[in-house]
């Protein structure tokens, strides 16, 4: 953040700039210690929340993204874990016939693996430490993502498979280790293997209350 206020939001123009860190020169040391600061705090506002969340017996609930802003810390820390020159979205439909640019660069379905899921990982135990749900956004996304190269139409983009039995395998590891239950939001329209995976693994689904209720029947007097 303090590197951001100095040298601008796009880290890919900074000239200084590497992978595992920045040069003291390239920042302001107090901005570095008021941002430093508020994530102390936020950490501290976290922890606060999941114990008053145990407390009540209903625990936290949180929400796994399914990406992060291109030009955010992620991208500019763990940029072997994410795929350049494309980004998430939808392909056209009926709703949206034109489709959808989300406009985020996608996790690397293979680099990923080089060094073992590291970013992913790390990703998945920040939220699981503190919450007691965890909703995963977009759960075919496990499976598969629709890709659009940069410059082009949602019109343009395919299907790229993910190594779902890997990835699941992190999400439960995960899971059991900070004994988070995992829910995957399956909503919308979603391959039928998606939900048979999802139930073998123990996750849960989600649905939209109002498809799901119905009128009580009138019972004859």
């Amino acid at each position: 953040r303090a590197a951001v206020e100095s040298n601008g939001a796009d880290w890919r123009s900074w000239v200084s700039r590497t992978r595992r860190g920045l040069p003291v020169a390239d920042f302001d040391q107090a901005a570095a210690q008021y941002h430093l600061f508020v994530q102390w705090l936020m950490h501290e506002q976290m922890a606060r929340l999941a114990a008053a969340g145990e407390r009540s017996g209903c625990g936290l609930y949180l929400d796994f993204p399914l990406g992060v802003h291109p030009d955010g810390f992620d991208a500019w820390r763990f940029p072997e874990s994410f795929a350049d020159g494309v980004s998430v979205g939808a392909p056209p439909d009926n709703f949206f016939t034109g489709g959808q640019n989300w406009g985020f660069s996608p996790l690397h379905p293979e680099r990923q693996r080089a060094d073992g899921y590291t970013y992913l990982r790390a990703a998945l135990r920040t939220q699981m430490e503190v919450a007691d749900h965890l909703r995963l956004d977009h759960v075919m996304g496990l499976h598969r993502l629709f890709l659009i190269p940069d410059g082009a139409s949602a019109g343009d983009g395919v299907y790229v498979n993910y190594p779902a039995d890997e990835l699941y395998a992190l999400v439960c590891i995960e899971s059991h280790r900070n004994r988070c239950q995992v829910f995957g939001e399956n909503l919308g329209t979603v391959p039928a293997a998606v939900n048979r995976e999802m139930a073998k693994r123990g996750l849960g689904t989600m649905y939209v209350l109002e498809f799901e209720m119905h009128s009580p029947r009138r019972t004859p007097r």
